[in-house]
């Protein structure tokens, strides 16, 4: 594992530029933004395949539980950067197009991941069934609304349609305070799925407002920074460590409602680092144009080498397993990419999130 984590951060330091006198204007544009999702894309698929490794026996290393506990310091905090762009993109296209735009979200929104996602249950459900492991069809079923899982990640795709739904609602039926309703509704849609579901399912939630209210207020947001940068990137981080450690002070701080101050605190220390700090890698910006398929079908690589190689060769060759899962998870990007690509399919659509 330290291996691959090695080579993330190498191709995040090569692909860096710092900016030390001014802001470089497109730090929040869709390829920077790009190439930061397809860094913490790259975290998410560690994440994911360590738990591959540890069920099929991997003992650690001292160096891989540095990577690993770093990894497991951030937790969710690595998938918020994702709802935060797409916040902020929903909320530029909102601003540029208006109403066209809103009363298109259900069809080439909504309608589009969806049918993405149920593509890709179909493809598990495949797998399973080859494999002897079919679910069950209530399973299956309410796999295909993202509320439980064939093996694939589901929390994230339907987290981000209720996103969708909610700005749809608000811009579609609220005429004035739009942003705080959204505001209002992602904390409603918390607050429910704290009953029903693990804490990853709403602990990131209101990085998607704060992505819209920061392209709702960028100039003025920016004209502050430039004049207070480092005193205001300080401050952000003194303060996200003081809730980070929040939990020992105030235990009955509601997890959710914490979880969410970190996220948001969070997002907006990476924006500030990234004014700075350009991010030109062409392998990350790959990997975060390409986001949905290699975050929706990495856990068909990992199921599928691990039938393949067995537990014994998985735990006894991690480094071989990981980089096969990533490479065939690549491939099936690349194949995802190509057919998304033929005229004939009609629900072609540029997810920023």
């Amino acid at each position: 594992m330290a291996l691959f984590y090695l080579l993330i951060f190498a191709i995040l330091i090569v692909g860096v530029r710092f900016r030390h006198r001014y802001l470089h204007g497109d730090y929040i544009d869709v390829p920077h933004a790009n190439a930061v999702k397809g860094f913490f894309i790259l975290l998410v698929f560690a994440s994911h395949i360590q738990g591959f490794l540890l069920r099929n026996g991997y003992a650690y290393t001292s160096l891989d539980r540095v990577f690993v506990g770093a990894n497991a310091w951030l937790g969710q905090l690595i998938v918020s950067m994702f709802l935060f762009y797409s916040g902020y993109g929903v909320m530029e296209s909102i601003r540029k197009k208006g109403s066209s735009y809103v009363d298109d979200l259900p069809k080439k929104r909504i309608a589009v991941v969806l049918l993405d996602f149920d593509i890709a249950v179909l493809v598990y459900v495949l797998f399973n069934l080859l494999f002897s492991h079919f679910p069950g069809w209530k399973t299956v079923l309410l796999s295909l609304i993202c509320w439980e899982s064939v093996g694939n990640s589901n929390w994230y795709i339907f987290v981000i349609l209720l996103c969708y739904v909610s700005a749809y609602v608000s811009y579609k039926f609220i005429s004035r305070l739009n942003i705080i309703f959204i505001f209002f509704l992602c904390a409603v849609i918390a607050a429910i799925l704290s009953f029903a579901k693990p804490f990853w399912w709403y602990d990131t939630i209101m990085t998607f407002p704060i992505g819209m209210l920061f392209s709702l207020h960028r100039n003025l947001i920016e004209r502050l920074l430039s004049r207070h940068y480092t005193l205001t990137l300080l401050s952000l981080v003194l303060i996200f460590l003081c809730v980070r450690q929040s939990s020992y002070v105030f235990p009955f701080l509601w997890h959710g409602l914490r979880s969410n101050m970190l996220s948001g605190l969070f997002v907006l220390i990476i924006v500030l680092i990234t004014q700075k700090c350009e991010v030109s890698s062409a392998a990350l910006t790959w990997c975060g144009r390409n986001l949905f398929p290699l975050y929706i079908y990495q856990r068909l690589s990992m199921m599928i080498w691990q039938s393949v190689f067995g537990g014994v060769f998985v735990c006894r060759h991690a480094t071989i397993y990981v980089f096969t899962c990533l490479l065939s998870t690549v491939l099936i990007a690349l194949i995802y990419r190509q057919i998304k690509s033929w005229k004939f399919l009609t629900w072609k659509h540029d997810i920023r999130s």
